[in-house]
């Protein structure tokens, strides 16, 4: 029988009142309740634990006994959740932030410039959590909250605030044929090398399948067909060296920032929506509070679209 902490209370209020009628009004509840939930407790332990009769309530020895065990545990336990609502609900304490290198940008260094100036309160740490890593950097307590984009969200990771809209792109070599072009459609994307990553797995399948469909709008299916890359770092290389192409995102410094490397948009294809990620169910005030402020900003650049 399981024993839970509304048994240990009724028995340690009865104990203390000696009276099943005011440790009922202690606990706003009934009195029948109340001896049920004290029975919960002596049926575990395996004897009575108080001695009942018309005119009193009395503690048996062994009631004695386990009263003087969970008193001081039940104290203790109280007082340790009551510590931890206040860190709870107090913005006071570290934020710990993951990204990859894929979400940089100024959008994320003005997040965090304004939540440091409005909370000067937190400390706030930005780890850059890599590509492959992200999601599981979240699910394992690593980070408390991840930028990253929003259509990766599944399971316990949810979307929890937009931040920003990026253009599609394609990323080719400097002497590429499309290099000099002022865009390039989607449905151009079957004819080209698109790399393929190694080792796979169903996240990174998600991943690159949110940034390349499988198919265009038009029904042509987009191969995989380039050659094998393990890292943004390997894709720059690759594409600078003429070897791939790969359709990406506006403002990924790896290839924005490479003289080898030119990038001009994908029409026929939706922004992709970075945002943040959080695991599902309440969030303590630090993380509500970066929250706000991503939303805040998502707002503003809304208006000024």
């Amino acid at each position: 029988m399981t024993v839970e902490l509304v048994h240990v209370e009724a028995f340690l209020v009865v104990a203390e009142e000696l009276h099943f009628g005011r440790a009922a009004a202690r606990l706003r509840v009934d009195a029948a309740q109340v001896t049920r939930r004290v029975q919960v407790l002596e049926r575990s332990v395996g004897a009575r634990l108080l001695e009942r009769t018309s005119r009193r309530v009395a503690l048996t020895p062994l009631g004695r006994d386990v009263h003087a065990s969970l008193q001081p545990a039940y104290e203790a336990l109280m007082t340790s959740l009551a510590i931890a609502r206040t860190a709870a609900e107090s913005t006071e304490g570290q934020l710990v932030v993951g990204f990859s290198d894929s979400a940089a940008g100024h959008e994320v260094d003005e997040l965090c410039r304004r939540f440091e100036g409005a909370h000067p309160e937190a400390t706030l740490e930005l780890v850059n959590v890599g590509l492959r890593d992200q999601v599981q950097a979240l699910e394992s307590g690593e980070v408390d909250v991840l930028i990253s984009w929003l259509s990766l969200a599944g399971g316990e990771v949810e979307a929890a605030a937009p931040l920003a809209r990026r253009q599609r792109v394609l990323a080719v070599g400097a002497g590429h044929r499309l290099a000099r072009a002022q865009e390039v459609s989607v449905e151009e994307l079957p004819e080209l090398r698109l790399p393929k990553w190694v080792p796979s797995d169903p996240f990174l399948v998600r991943m690159v399948e949110a940034f390349t469909p499988e198919v265009t709008p038009g029904g042509r299916p987009i191969p995989r067909n380039g050659p094998e890359v393990q890292t943004l770092n390997d894709m720059a290389s690759a594409i600078a060296r003429g070897k791939i192409e790969h359709a990406t995102v506006e403002g990924v410094v790896l290839f924005e920032g490479n003289p080898e490397i030119v990038v001009l948009p994908i029409s026929g294809l939706p922004p992709m929506e970075l945002g943040l990620l959080v695991i599902r169910g309440p969030q303590n005030a630090r993380v509500r509070a970066f929250l706000l402020v991503a939303a805040q900003l998502s707002a503003e650049a809304a208006e000024q679209a």
